[in-house]
């Protein structure tokens, strides 16, 4: 049983402390730290924004930073390119170990998928933001095409990324289960010797 707890707790704390603390250094860094939300509705970091956007409120957005914000945003989003892998990699630990703790319930593919989603969801939209970024500051009209793939990204990032965390929950629950014998799984090649009959 404790064999189990502390695998769950190095599962979980794996993804969350990198997470977190790559966050922080990101938003410290690139300065974009210095333009937190606020009541605006228009200060929420694309990002965030679960339910969409669309090039209007995009650009709500961007107008709402001013010029020294769109260059912290700009600078967050180039790291932002980087964070992906550092993230994606740490939940890929945390599902592995809590997988072999849960005697491996699922495929090694099905494992990744989501992780994989999230990192190429992530991508597209910061890509994206880069560019219509580029077409605001330059005057340009933002498209409103690219912008709602970039929100569709959005979406898709964070439903994958949540996928992820609680894959990484059940195996740690599931072996945590086994682990006290209230669910047992055969062991592959341990099978009971058939008895003689009288």
């Amino acid at each position: 049983m404790r064999v189990a707890l502390l695998r769950a707790l190095i599962a979980i704390a794996i993804p969350v402390i990198v997470f977190i603390a790559l966050a922080y250094l990101m938003m410290n860094l690139t300065g974009r730290d210095q333009y937190p939300q606020t009541e605006a509705a228009a200060s929420v970091p694309l990002n965030f924004r679960l339910v969409g956007y669309n090039s209007d409120s995009a650009s709500e957005y961007w107008a709402w930073l001013g010029p020294q914000g769109r260059l912290a945003e700009r600078r967050f989003l180039v790291a932002d390119l980087a964070f992906p892998l550092a993230y994606g990699a740490s939940l890929v630990v945390g599902l592995l170990i809590s997988w072999v703790g849960a005697r491996k319930p699922i495929g090694v593919g099905w494992l990744v998928a989501p992780v994989v989603v999230t990192v190429l969801a992530d991508w597209t939209e910061n890509l994206i933001h880069l560019a219509q970024l580029s077409h605001f500051e330059s005057m340009a009209v933002v498209d409103g095409t690219w912008m709602n793939v970039a929100s569709a990204a959005t979406s898709i990032k964070m439903v994958a990324y949540s996928l992820s965390a609680v894959l990484i929950l059940v195996f740690c629950g599931m072996g945590a289960l086994q682990g006290r014998g209230i669910v047992q799984q055969p062991v592959p090649g341990n099978v009971p010797a058939s008895r003689g009959r009288p």
